[in-house]
């Protein structure tokens, strides 16, 4: 989110407000303080008190399951990530509208992304600092999550990045998080962080690295950090570049080397890489250069501009790395369009890059943007937002496109099961400024910030990439639900089933007198193989030892199984 500095001088004394994240204040261009409003503030003025609503059952069209995270409506700016160990345990991080103080938003899943359970994440614990914003996620290959969040005083001059650790899939954090960088400079703001983990088998594997941009009046600094501890300090920053400088995306190859990508001067992508675990980097390299998506207009671009409104766009990076080769993907001007998603990639790791390959393939003129990129087993995936399905070029749908060829042609297909009109929840041209994806071994899920209940919400569309062809045992038999394992457990244990065709499977744990104690699933599933991964704990569930029934129907059909939960 864009950051800006607002000065204002009395006759007596000097009164310096800083003005943080442009998603999360907005400038009018007025001297009076009382037109300065944080969009927290905004959003309460806008849509009034909170909705709880109930959780919102998934729904499945085409392959694609969609289901709404949040019970409370006011989050945005959703970023995701996979267990890369475990399938079924996915965390999405937010903005949130509704949370003052010292915590941040997450959501948590243990079933492969059908339930969703909300948690807060302790921050700073500096009292004074109130607001947080611009959340980035990533595990390491134990199974940790590390969230990484700017923390900042609404009104005032300090502000900061730091990064927190979970080791039980998001359900409780550190007490406080640990501090990468803080500033009590009225002109400096931090923002944007983007965070990744080595989980290769090089020298470096475990290091956590964080990137984010530092802004000065109307410059910035590209920094990095790494932490060489699994989270519990941080060492001190290195410079990577400065000058017109924003929005940075860190990745880590199959070797341990280390990627960081960013946009200079709103028409550049430069790139620079570490060999050495990030404690130096060669020189830059530039990917691509274009013309920024959207319409120049009061310091910043837009889309579906319509006098001072629009939807605020920035055509900043997103990384994919697979054997070698470097992707970069954004958005850009192309002819008459004003924003589509191009792919540049380098066979060389990042020595050179090829010509710009665009991947969403409509021909209307519409809108694409804030895409984002992630790769498994040889093939490249890409999200972004599109309006292709309105002849208007208004209404917004997630879409996503998959190459197999190494980027030289994607498919496009829609995630969204319903679009939405964002001028609907539209805060001061903004909806959120980045969405996210995550690619795992049997799952695919986008994020994104969504508008279709006129309210903020996070949605995900999640593609379930179990095989559905005759060569899959399952698809051709029956129904089919195995003994759990390990039996006895704790706290966790895998419950597997196969399906005939594409169904509504619901999973229920009861105790032994036949009292229903949770829902644990409840949604479509194709054909074949299934597992589920059942962790007490995960889902605060304080169990006596003892034996336990999972009841699994799918269809009309209902079949159970007896496990036993020891402490």
């Amino acid at each position: 989110m864009d950051k800006k500095n607002l000065l204002l001088q009395g006759l007596a004394v000097a009164l310096v407000i800083a003005l943080v994240a442009g998603a999360t204040f907005v400038y009018f261009g007025s001297s009076d303080i009382s037109t300065q409003k944080p969009k927290s503030q905004l959003f309460i003025e806008k849509f009034g008190d909170s909705r709880d609503r109930t959780p919102e059952n998934p729904s499945f069209s085409e392959g694609v399951m969609n289901i709404r995270l949040n019970q409370l409506d006011g989050v945005s700016e959703p970023v995701v990530a996979i267990n890369p160990d475990n399938d079924a345990k996915m965390v999405v991080a937010a903005n949130d509208f509704r949370i003052f103080g010292n915590s941040a938003r997450l959501f948590f899943s243990n079933d492969a992304g059908n339930s969703w359970i909300p948690a807060l994440v302790p921050l700073s614990g500096l009292s004074n600092f109130t607001e947080a914003t611009d959340p980035a996620v990533a595990y390491d290959a134990q199974g940790n999550v590390y969230y990484a969040m700017i923390h900042y005083q609404t009104f005032g001059n300090g502000d900061g990045l730091f990064v927190n650790m979970s080791a039980d899939n998001g359900a409780t954090w550190k007490n406080k998080a640990v501090e990468v960088k803080r500033n009590s400079d009225a002109t400096v703001f931090e923002d944007r962080p983007a965070i990744t983990v080595d989980n290769s088998s090089g020298t470096f594997k475990n290091n956590v690295y964080v990137t984010w941009t530092s802004l000065e009046n109307e410059n910035g600094r590209i920094l990095f950090s790494r932490s060489v501890n699994g989270g519990a300090s941080f060492e001190n920053y290195i410079e990577l570049a400065t000058g017109k400088v924003h929005t940075t995306d860190v990745k880590v190859d199959q070797n341990g080397a280390v990627y960081v990508a960013f946009l200079l001067n709103n028409n550049t992508i430069v790139v620079r890489k570490s060999v050495d675990g990030g404690l130096s980097f060669g020189a830059p390299v530039t990917a691509a250069t274009f013309e920024h998506s959207g319409i120049a207009y009061n310091n910043t671009f837009l889309l579906k501009q319509n006098g001072t409104t629009g939807v605020k766009v920035r055509s900043f990076p997103t990384l994919a790395l697979l054997n070698n080769h470097v992707y970069i993907c954004y958005s850009a001007k192309n002819a008459g369009d004003l924003s589509d998603i191009f792919m540049v990639k380098s066979p060389d790791g990042g020595a050179t890059f090829s010509a710009p390959v665009k991947i969403n393939n409509d021909n209307t003129g519409s809108d694409q943007f804030m895409p984002r990129a992630d790769v498994r087993d040889g093939k490249l995936y890409i999200t972004w937002l599109d309006s292709r399905d309105d002849a208007n070029n208004v209404t917004i749908a997630a879409y996503l496109g998959v190459s197999e060829d190494a980027g030289a042609s994607f498919t496009n297909r829609r995630l969204a099961s319903q679009d939405f009109n964002p001028s609907s929840i539209l805060l001061k041209n903004y909806i959120g400024d980045y969405i996210g994806l995550a690619v795992g071994r049997e799952n695919i899920i986008s994020v994104w910030t969504d508008g279709r209940n006129n309210l903020f919400d996070v949605y995900a569309g999640i593609i379930k990439m179990n095989p559905t062809s005759v060569d899959n045992p399952a698809v051709a038999g029956e129904f089919t639900l195995n003994q759990n394992y390990p039996n006895p457990f704790n706290p966790s244990t895998v419950i597997s089933y196969s399906v005939p065709a594409e169904n509504q499977v619901t999973i229920k744990l009861y105790d032994i007198s036949g009292k229903e104690i949770a829902n644990l699933f409840n949604g479509f599933v194709g054909a074949g193989s299934h597992s589920f991964n059942f962790d007490a704990k995960g889902l605060r569930l304080d169990l006596a030892s003892g034996t336990y029934v999972v009841k699994v129907q799918y269809g009309e059909i209902m079949k159970s199984i007896k496990m036993s939960f020891v402490k």
